[in-house]
């Protein structure tokens, strides 16, 4: 079992592949379009308690499920950025 310090380290830089990869995959201005964390607020949440359960024991085991939820919340982001493009050309432009 590592140190709890290790293990939120370790936690970090999970974050931020996570969040270097949901970047590369999605739209500039995805954030902002309010409808995306309804779509990804579930498989961040299951994320998130998985990471805390790994910090928390330093069981290897939960820090594998914390890993496949962080695919969970990519493919959340990319299934949001698709519905989010989909809208976008959907939705009327004004004309100057």
């Amino acid at each position: 079992m590592s140190e709890p310090r290790a293990r939120r380290e370790r936690s970090r830089k999970l974050c931020r592949i996570l969040a270097a990869k949901v970047r590369e995959a999605t739209t500039d201005g995805l954030g902002r379009w309010a409808p995306c964390w309804e779509l990804v607020r579930a498989p961040s949440q299951a994320f998130l308690d998985a990471l805390a359960r790994w910090e928390r024991t330093g069981d290897e085991r939960h820090m594998n499920v914390a890993k496949e939820r962080a695919l969970d919340v990519l493919r959340a982001w990319e299934a949001a950025d698709q519905k989010y493009r989909k809208s976008a050309r959907a939705e009327p432009h004004p004309v100057p």
